[in-house]
């Protein structure tokens, strides 16, 4: 094979699980580049009588990407698009072919410029693969409008359990490609066409089982038929899609109720209206994105109150004009108010449907791209937000996927609730309400085996609700391990003997993942759980407080496997899966791993393994985890345990101690302005010499200068506590800043100065060598040296906190450090209480008030043209969502156009980048997006970088000069008399 293949207990582990709540080691991981390779695959596995299984994102929430089997994994090299791009018939869609790996986003972002879009919309499209949602049979939020996957699936080229190669669908002919097994399968739907009439629920959602309506004479496509079969039958290697108009706009109706029972009762009567989506979000959903800084700032926009659900209602044009609804016409005929566009009178006829349900003044308007694009991140990361709830109970996926007619809605709901209430639980609620199909989760413990007992209970009790109101109990994510057991329940036997016959007929020997739809074990068995009856961890010495995690175990627990952090969209999370496309540089295969090793499912050395390390290797720390994972996970923390457990065992590299050391080294080469007049040219030759590769450093790096000029506090101390007040800011100047660039903190100091504060520089009692916040020493995994940096800067910071005076910081990987590890590292209420009053220098600025410097942007004083001013985010400041500042105290400039650079992480990473076995890598996270974004950047464009890595990689890739926001702040103004 050309793809890789692995057998290692760290890769098997990761692949172990997806986003259900099983977990079953497979044999192997192989990572075919073609389809050849596939073929050689299943080749392998026939000879050796060992299952396979395809698999794409790994977002499963049933099961159906894990089991004993020797794992494809479509997403990393199967990613390719056509070459003969979008086909346009004469009659009929567009369509497309792509191969299984290709993600969802991804294809939509090709087919932008064409004004198409594959319109099946579910909600991890930014990770979701093709071929996982053809194996899926998914959907999205406006199924209501376009249909699910086997509505939008032409044909497939499918790689059968014998190795035959054959497409199936439209254009092709089946009697040709698969004689033997069309005439078994049209014998079968002859015969058990009354029981398929009779047995398939009548609803909008519906993907039990096979999709055997799919053989009916004269509609018959054996590609359909495959959709939803989960990789049982065959391996999807190239699909043909149907591909649709990209809508030219779209509004939302964010209408409020005041309980979810209301809300789910009028669905059936605003879908009259012919919306493209109505989606369901309830006040437990609200409530808990609330505690997100995310989704927090972005709900403020559309929610009002505190409702107790809300339904999102879209409309779509796509391009001649959406068909009006009999309601909107009617509506225009009796309102005298002046001609208005199609999607306004829709907006229009919600309100008045509203109103007639009892709801007047109930609807929020979303109209432009930002309003929806807020509205719509917290509907799709309903799933991942429900699942970061606090306590050993979370949201269990086993009963989320049931669907029912739209009459039926309310009385399923206020059902469901009473079946929890019997059982001593609750849950969350959310998804499409539009086709009755309602994602609730009952929060339970899988590590209790009583609360183990009651998934089987409520499960059942539910499936007979289900039944009694014609509704499914599989309405979107599949059966997989968790629904396959009650197919005959909830279909019949004739129904699962029909599947067994379909399984027969395509593999007859079971080669494709066993115990799928047919032959499935228990739903409950807790051997294939993620935590197994003998589940316990191995107790590791910590350092930091993990108490508000649970421990460290717990920590690595949140990941429930949703993969958000398999994104390429730009954002920080997660830089090294995006350069790698490799799960173990993703944060989800590093919490798994981790998760593993501390539980002693790697085995002895599980932890300090090579694989390990090799997982741990790129994790550079971003913290974009920290914000962007729905969940929580914070890796970059995690991280430091390991390298510190590392560090006590194997000792701490010279090259680390170098680079760490520069906090305590330079006071003793630098320490008065004659020494360092002398030392920093003498440093900065002897840095560019030939031979760091000798410690591991990366020849091609330019090295930081050193300054001959330092910071010393001393430069801001006069005046500190003069004209009998205190200081209104403590300026904390870090390493970094203090040898290297000193002019941050100058022209820090000439804006306190300009703005009329009053203000101190941090500094060491009686003349002991300057502070620092220990990020040097963390990046390391030295955190006893790291803890006793943090305890210096906490006791000398106390004093100015306990005053309530704010301590400012310059650069933000060391102004966060003090924010986020410090508290956890130095533990008590001085830390946490130092951390609280921490503020980014921009941020103290942009709400210090009037004495700041002037809001003078697009004054009247501005001379010429505005000058483009392009910011790049630092990780920790995106992290922290300490950008903004950024942004509003250069819109203070004036004459300036400042604008966001949409890169994520630049990739230097502190010393990360100065690594000889990194330095490709993190060249590369650079080429991403802030690299290009550079280069095309109007030559006379000033450019704002406030991380001195990020700087630096900018100065590296591109040869232009990025600068400080303060530095480009105090120039322009005093540049232009401001």
């Amino acid at each position: 094979m050309r793809g890789e293949v692995r057998f290692d207990a760290l890769t098997r582990g990761i692949y172990s699980t997806d986003a259900s709540h099983y977990q079953i080691e497979p044999l192997g991981v192989v990572f075919p580049r073609s389809v050849e390779d596939v073929e050689a695959a299943m080749e392998v596995a026939r000879e050796a009588n060992v299952p396979l299984l395809p698999r794409g994102g790994g977002t499963s929430q049933c099961g159906q990407t894990i089991g004993r089997a020797i794992v494809l994994d479509t997403s990393r090299h199967l990613t390719g698009i056509h070459a003969e791009g979008v086909q346009r018939p004469r009659e009929g869609r567009a369509t497309i072919v792509v191969e299984p790996g290709v993600v969802l986003d991804h294809l939509n972002a090709h087919l932008a410029p064409e004004g198409l879009w594959f319109p099946v919309d579910p909600s991890t499209g930014s990770r979701a693969t093709l071929g996982g949602m053809a194996g899926n049979n998914s959907a999205g939020a406006r199924s209501i409008r376009y249909g699910m996957m086997v509505d939008n699936v032409s044909a497939l080229e499918v790689v059968l359990p014998d190795g035959r190669r054959v497409w199936l669908g439209e254009g092709h002919e089946p009697e040709a490609a698969l004689p033997r097994e069309l005439q078994a399968l049209r014998a079968l739907f002859a015969r058990e066409v009354d029981e398929i009439e009779r047995r398939t629920p009548r609803t909008m959602r519906n993907v039990a089982g096979y999709n055997l309506d799919r053989l009916r004479p004269g509609a018959e496509n054996l590609a359909q038929l495959l959709v939803g079969s989960e990789g049982t039958l065959a391996f999807f290697s190239r699909l043909r899609l149907r591909l649709s108009p990209r809508p030219v706009r779209r509004v939302l109706g964010v209408c409020h109720f005041p309980d979810l029972v209301s809300a789910l009762d009028s669905v059936q009567h605003l879908v009259a209206l012919e919306p493209s989506a109505v989606e369901l979000v309830d006040q437990k959903v609200l409530r808990l994105a609330a505690a997100n800084d995310d989704f927090r700032s972005a709900m403020a926009g559309f929610v009002q109150g505190e409702p107790g659900a809300l339904l999102l209602v879209e409309f779509a044009d796509e391009g001649d004009g959406v068909r009006p609804s009999k309601r909107d016409a009617s509506h225009r005929r009796a309102s005298p108010r002046a001609r208005r566009s199609p999607l306004e009178e829709r907006l229009s006829a919600l309100d008045d449907a509203m109103a007639d349900l009892g709801y007047p003044g109930a609807v929020v308007r979303a109209v432009t791209d930002a309003e929806q694009a807020a509205v719509w991140s917290v509907r799709k990361a309903g799933l991942n937000i429900v699942m970061s709830m606090a306590g050993p109970r979370k949201p269990i996926s086993f009963i989320e996927d049931c669907a029912v007619p739209l009459e039926h809605l309310a009385e399923y709901a206020t059902s469901v609730q009473e079946i929890f209430r019997r059982h001593q639980t609750s849950g969350t609620w959310y998804a499409h309400a539009s086709v009755g199909c309602l994602h609730v989760r009952p929060a339970l413990n899988l590590k209790d085996p009583d609360d183990v007992k009651l998934v089987r209970a409520i499960a059942e009790e539910t499936h007979a609700l289900v039944r009694r109101l014609g509704g499914t109990h599989s309405g979107e994510h599949g059966d997989g391990i968790l629904r396959s057991e009650f197919l005959e329940s909830m279909l019949g036997p004739r129904m699962v003997k029909a599947f067994e016959e379909v399984k027969r007929t395509f593999d007859p020997g079971g080669l494709m993942n066993p115990g799928k739809i047919v032959d499935p074990p228990a739903m409950d068995d807790r051997s294939l759980f993620r935590y197994p009856p003998d589940y316990a961890e191995r107790p590791l010495p910590v350092v930091l407080d993990w108490s508000a995690s649970g421990g460290l175990l717990e920590a690595t627990e949140r990941c429930n496997n949703n993969g958000a952090c398999r994104k390429h969209q730009a954002g920080v999370m997660c830089p090294s899966f995006r350069v790698t496309h490799d799960e173990r540089h993703s944060t989800r295969g590093r919490a798994n791993a981790l998760r593993l090793a501390l539980t002693g499912q790697l085995g002895d050395d599980g932890l300090d393994s090579p694989e390990m390390a090799e997982a741990m290797s790129l994790c550079i720390s971003c913290k974009g985890c920290r914000r962007e994972c729905p969940a929580g996970v914070d890796m970059a923390r995690m991280k430091l345990e390991w390298q510190h457990r590392r560090n006590q065992r194997d000792g701490v590299q010279l090259r680390e101690r170098l680079l760490a050391g520069v906090p305590r080294l330079a006071p003793r080469l630098f320490s008065s302005k004659s020494r360092a007049a002398l030392a920093a040219p003498l440093a900065n030759v002897l840095g560019s010499l030939p031979g760091r590769g000798l410690v591991g450093l990366a020849g091609d790096r330019s090295f930081p200068a050193w300054s001959s000029r330092p910071w010393h506090d001393g430069e801001l101390s006069a005046g500190a506590e003069g004209d009998g007040g205190r200081p209104d800011v403590v300026l904390f100047v870090d390493t970094f800043s203090r040898w290297f660039e000193p002019e941050i903190p100058r022209a820090a100091a000439a804006l306190l100065k300009t703005g009329g504060y009053r203000s101190a520089s941090l500094s060491a009692p009686g003349g002991q060598r300057p502070l620092c916040c220990g990020r040097t020493y963390l990046s390391a995994g030295m955190l006893d040296e790291a803890r006793e940096e943090a305890r210096r800067l906490v006791d000398a910071a106390v004093p100015f906190a306990r005053r309530g005076i704010p301590i400012a910081g310059l650069e933000p990987s060391c102004l966060y450090t003090l924010v986020d590890e410090v508290p956890a590292l130095v533990g008590g209420p001085d830390a946490e209480l130092v951390g609280e009053m921490a503020r980014a220098l921009p941020e103290y600025l942009s709400h210090a008030g009037s004495r700041g410097p002037p809001e003078s942007n697009g004054s009247p004083g501005a001379e010429g043209p505005p000058r483009a001013v392009l910011v790049h985010g630092h990780c920790h400041q995106k992290a922290f969502g300490g950008v903004d500042a950024t942004l509003s105290i250069l819109q203070r400039i004036p004459g300036a156009d400042v604008r966001l650079i949409e890169s994520g992480c630049c990739g230097m990473a502190g010393a990360f980048g100065y690594h000889a076995e990194h330095y490709e890598t993190s060249v590369a996270m650079g080429e991403l997006a802030l690299a290009p974004a550079v280069r095309a950047a109007d030559a006379k464009a000033i450019l704002v970088a406030d991380g001195t890595s990020c700087r630096a990689q900018i100065a590296d890739l591109t040869g232009r000069r990025a600068e400080a926001s303060v530095v480009v702040l105090a120039r322009e103004l005093a540049a232009k008399g401001a």
